[in-house]
């Protein structure tokens, strides 16, 4: 038996199937923003699931034209949080009274050994991250560069930021 040509049916099929084109499409082009791989730095894994804390990572963030790091970024959204954060990445070896010049500060900056090194910044300058911390806000970027002119680049970057910009 013949069945006769339904225009509604056929056009309703071109109509889902386009519409599952276009939902393939996007997905493939978002693929790794929907699904990260495992370009994340071991800092974000590791802060990712603690609680009060939230972790995010940018994979080439841009400093200026030419100079593209990766940043994990952490804010503490709780007390506990924040001296999870400032004992972990801050701290580990102040005294009492680096701890009270540390109150009265807004920003730091400083170079910190990679994740899982020593606790001594290497002498090699590509063993070490950038860390930037805004005191009053709770947050925390920790820089990872990849060549060695990148370092007076984010310094200088961030000095830019805190000390030229906040005057004006």
């Amino acid at each position: 038996m013949k069945h006769p040509f339904n225009k509604k049916r056929f056009w309703l099929v071109v109509g889902i199937v386009a519409v599952l084109e276009v939902l393939a499409f996007y997905l493939v082009l978002q693929w790794k923003y929907l699904f990260p791989s495992s370009e994340v730095s071991e800092l974000y894994t590791k802060y990712a699931n603690t609680e009060g804390v939230e972790a995010s990572f940018v994979k080439d963030f841009r400093i200026n034209d030419t100079v593209f790091v990766d940043v994990t970024m952490l804010e503490a959204v709780t007390d506990s949080g924040w001296d999870t954060l400032f004992s972990n990445l801050l701290s580990p070896k102040l005294s009492n009274e680096g701890l009270e010049e540390l109150a009265n500060l807004k920003w730091i900056t400083r170079i910190a050994p990679q994740y899982g090194c020593s606790l001594q910044p290497e002498s090699v300058l590509l063993n070490n991250d950038i860390v930037v911390a805004d005191l009053q806000a709770r947050k925390i970027a920790i820089f990872h560069p990849k060549q060695e002119n990148q370092y007076d680049i984010i310094l200088y970057h961030q000095y830019d930021k805190y000390l030229i910009k906040k005057q004006k």
